[in-house]
């Protein structure tokens, strides 16, 4: 084996880890439709909701940023100016919305059939921090 072979060969694996990595990373969904159940924390309060996520609403998120910030302004045409950014990377979907004088930051971070939410609202009464612990119960009732 030659000097330059054995310098090439390292690299390649790297290169071919890589690509598999990358690719079994896009394969798996960030999360998936459904009925979900929401536990809500706001100080020492807490609550609990269910909800029906669609399967196109699942699928907006497991795509580009671009894509799921369109689902979203179609859904609610008038967020639309409300939206001051709107950021999916990853398993993390971030935005900023400001509503009337309320300002709110959230980011949420997706597992498949979990997720995570931490929500800030900023106005005039103060600032108000809700973090949301969700997992996907089953098939829409």
């Amino acid at each position: 084996m030659t000097h330059t072979t054995r310098r090439f060969m390292p690299m390649a694996f790297v290169g071919t880890l890589v690509f598999f990595a990358t690719a079994a990373a896009l394969a798996a969904p960030r999360v998936s439709g459904g009925q979900w159940e929401h536990v809500t924390v706001r100080k020492a309060d807490s609550s609990k909701f269910a909800a029906c996520m669609s399967d196109a609403e699942a699928a907006s998120l497991n795509s580009d940023s671009q894509t799921a910030r369109a689902y979203f302004e179609k859904q609610a045409p008038s967020m639309q100016k409300a939206i001051r950014s709107f950021d999916l990377q990853g398993n993390t979907l971030s935005y900023v919305i400001v509503v009337g004088d309320r300002t709110i930051e959230s980011k949420t971070t997706f597992h498949g059939d979990t997720s995570e939410t931490f929500k800030t609202t900023k106005g005039p009464a103060g600032t108000d921090t809700v973090t949301i612990k969700s997992r996907r119960v089953g098939p829409c009732a």
